[in-house]
């Protein structure tokens, strides 16, 4: 029984990826202007990575292909990749890929929107992906995190029902 434990309990860690931490634009950010697209995850990245690290973006309701520049490290966790001049004003869809340090190929997206009207809209491209945000905001909770938590909780259940199991098994009929 200890054995089942160690193994479930050291799969938690492996269950891990390496999840984007924070991002400018941010999923869901209404902004008034973007000329880069920044990213910053929880780990490090591997830079030469085969396939390499890519950050595409779509408008215009995913029909309409945005060419961004060539996807720079900004640092060992952090990526960004220059738009072309001044995007129309509308949803888009950022999708990134990246490979984490232990070799795990990430990848996920988000929507913002572009408005150049917005109040106090974030304006992203100048190197800072937590331009215009509370620093104490929880928009930064990783998936990684949840998978955790969800990993942690079926660990549970399952010790749960291999000790009620268990006891099943050692009652003897009269």
């Amino acid at each position: 029984m200890a054995g089942l434990l160690w193994v479930v309990c050291a799969a938690v860690p492996a269950a891990a990826h390496v999840a984007l931490v924070d991002a400018c634009p941010f999923g869901g950010d209404v902004v008034a202007e973007v000329e880069a697209i920044e990213l910053t995850f929880g780990g490090p990245l591997i830079a030469d990575s085969d396939p390499p690290p890519e950050i595409s973006v779509v408008g215009d309701l995913g029909r309409t292909d945005i060419a961004v520049g060539p996807v720079e490290f900004v640092s060992g966790t952090e990526i960004r990749a220059e738009l072309p001049g001044a995007l129309e004003p509308g949803l888009y869809i950022v999708r990134y890929r990246v490979v984490s340090a232990d070799g795990d190929n990430n990848t996920g997206g988000f929507e913002f929107t572009l408005d150049p009207q917005a109040g106090e809209a974030v304006v992203c491209g100048d190197g800072d992906a937590s331009a215009g945000r509370d620093a104490n905001s929880d928009s930064g909770v990783g998936t990684a995190a949840w998978v955790l938590l969800a990993v942690g909780a079926v660990a549970v259940v399952a010790v749960g029902v291999l000790l009620r199991s268990g006891r099943g098994a050692e009652r003897t009929e009269p």
